[in-house]
């Protein structure tokens, strides 16, 4: 079996090339970047990766890494641009995979890296929407199983508060309140695992329906004073880490001061506001019915990013 993974740089998409070369079945790998020297030797060195030139804004670049393949593996890229529109871009991209994948016989399963509350049309700010329009166009896509992998909150945004957490005194900010409040977390590793198993899966396995939209969480759910006792299990020696909370009526004042400007801070505060109580994705009225889990705690995520 042969899977691509596009854009290979991204970091979810870094997770799935490693599961899929780990795998037993020993599939063949293809991962698509602008710049094909940019692939690390970990991949480059297995004689079943194959690293070639795309560009996620040009269709007919993708269309040679999805020669004679299986299965796609997408990721909608970031863009933390004031001057783009996001949302548009998503689209633009979207678009280019479904054209190429269209136009390539070969390809019966494609899996998306959504999000969670993807589902929804409305109250999730211009970040998360960027992956609700993706998923719209990609759901008309011409093969035999698609899958939206909804993914919880990436513990690995814990890992830019390491150096804080190192320092003198010890302390976190926490954009998730009130502190007590647990919500979903995933680690990258498990989504990279979820998604070379959705891509690598039998046809007799999949579902009925030819749409499937997974939630995926980690082992179990966490709250900033959750979070404040891994960083102290982590750094050890009895070491106490203060946890600072942003409340909800600051987060675009705080962003603002992290992004250093006010476009990009209010895409990120209307972010964590749907993502916490009073935001759509915490009155979830319309849930995702199936969910996975995945095996990786967030001591052990902060561990291995130490």
């Amino acid at each position: 079996m042969q899977v691509t993974v596009l854009p290979a740089c991204a970091r979810t998409s870094q997770a799935t090339i490693r599961a899929l070369l780990a795998h037993p079945s020993s599939p063949s790998v293809k991962g698509i970047y602008r710049d094909p020297s940019k692939a690390p030797e970990e991949f480059t060195s297995s004689p079943r990766f194959e690293a070639l030139k795309g560009d996620m804004q040009d269709s007919a670049s993708l269309e040679v890494g999805l020669e004679r393949s299986d299965a796609v593996v997408v990721t909608i890229p970031p863009v933390r641009d004031p001057t783009i529109d996001i949302i548009a871009n998503a689209a633009r991209m979207a678009g280019n995979v479904k054209t190429a994948v269209n136009k390539t016989a070969a390809v019966k399963k494609l899996v998306m890296v959504s999000t969670k509350g993807a589902q929804y049309d409305h109250g999730l700010g211009e970040v998360l929407s960027t992956l609700h329009k993706a998923e719209k166009i990609l759901v008309d896509t011409n093969c035999e199983s698609i899958t939206f992998l909804r993914c919880a909150y990436f513990m690995e945004n814990w890992a830019s508060s390491i150096p804080m957490v190192k320092g003198d005194p010890s302390f976190f900010f926490s954009t998730i309140t009130p502190l007590d409040w647990a919500m979903p977390m995933v680690a990258t590793k498990d989504i990279g695992a979820a998604c070379a198993n959705a891509a690598l899966s039998d046809s007799s396995e999949a579902s009925k329906s030819k749409v499937k939209a997974v939630e995926l969480h980690g082992p179990k759910p966490y709250s900033a004073l959750d979070v404040k006792k891994a960083f102290e299990e982590v750094i050890g020696g009895g070491k106490d880490v203060q946890v600072r909370p942003i409340e909800r009526e600051a987060l675009v004042e705080f962003f603002g001061q992290v992004f250093r400007h006010p476009t990009v801070a209010k895409w990120f505060g209307e972010m964590m506001m749907a993502a916490t109580p009073g935001g759509i994705m915490v009155e979830d009225p319309e849930p995702t019915e199936d969910y996975l889990y995945g095996k990786t705690g967030l001591v052990d995520m902060l561990r291995s990013m130490w």
